[in-house]
């Protein structure tokens, strides 16, 4: 049995405080960990991406913040990190965006501050990439909210007599 599968099933239970002490429980598992469990192991990194990509917001919220101290008490790779926050946030839902922006964000002014980060075309410059995101979540919303709208008038038409 992966040693991380009870901590990770008890992010599954609908209860927020479970999960956030479940979530602080892999993390610290992964901060002390021999190398076979580590970050950088198979079972290290399954569980950082099932944290990442849950749809629970308290287990996102904390996964962000443990994610970040991995990185900032050098666990984990700046990069590795950059990499694993943009990948959650180009597969979560739209309303977690802010969490993973500002987990990139604080990467970011970490790596900055190390003189650890560069980036060599702008394109890869995780914000221009969170833009991007955003943006596009905007686009979808927005798209969606039209063709919602559209149905509803359609069916007050046939609700009125009126056939489409």
């Amino acid at each position: 049995m992966d040693s991380y599968s009870q901590l990770l099933e008890k992010i599954r239970i609908p209860q927020p405080s479970l999960q956030k002490f479940a979530v602080i429980s892999i993390f610290e598992k992964l901060r002390s960990a021999p190398p076979y469990l580590n970050p950088d192991s198979a079972p290290g990194t399954d569980a950082i991406t099932q944290c990442l990509h849950s749809t629970s917001a308290s287990v996102l919220d904390q996964s962000v913040r443990e994610l970040c101290r991995l990185v900032r008490d050098s666990k984990l790779d700046l990069s590795r990190g950059l990499m694993e926050l943009q990948s959650a946030l180009e597969e979560s839902d739209s309303r977690f965006v802010s969490l993973f922006v500002k987990g990139i964000g604080f990467l970011v002014r970490f790596g900055f501050q190390k003189n650890e980060l560069r980036f060599i075309a702008s394109e890869t410059h995780p914000f221009v990439k969170v833009n991007c995101n955003v943006m596009l979540s905007y686009r979808n919303l927005t798209k969606d909210m039209a063709l919602g709208k559209r149905k509803i008038a359609g069916r007050r038409l046939v609700g009125n007599g009126v056939s489409s």
